[in-house]
């Protein structure tokens, strides 16, 4: 089960609905960058035209980081989903959840938008 806090990140939480309600995950979304004890990434349809569907609907913007990251040397916590990115602003459909705290939520498009629950 995943819980999605859209007043975590209404975007990247919208954008992950939005993937849900239309179907994205029924193309055969595979996971892979999975590392032990680190994170598993997903979010690449199995089906080039729902991959192409999705280039179409382009990029959204970076959520506020909500995290506190005062002093925080593992800022993402276990269980916590956030979009991967390449540079602000450049979240897509790719999407991590980590297995345990990471070193990670420092760079603008690392935002949780849900967590992990069952």
């Amino acid at each position: 089960t995943i819980d999605i806090h859209e007043n975590w990140a209404p975007l990247g939480s919208q954008r992950f609905l939005d993937m849900v309600n239309t179907g994205f995950f029924s193309s055969r979304v595979g996971l892979f960058r999975a590392v032990k004890n680190f994170l598993c990434q997903t979010g690449v349809p199995g089906d080039p035209a729902v991959h192409q569907q999705w280039r179409q609907k382009g990029r959204i913007k970076d959520d506020p980081q909500w995290l506190d990251l005062t002093g925080q040397k593992q800022a993402l916590k276990r269980g916590y989903l956030a979009f991967a990115g390449s540079g602000p602003d450049s979240r897509t459909t790719e999407f991590f959840f980590a297995f345990r705290d990471l070193k990670l939520g420092f760079q603008p498009w690392e935002v949780p938008f849900g967590e992990l629950v069952g």
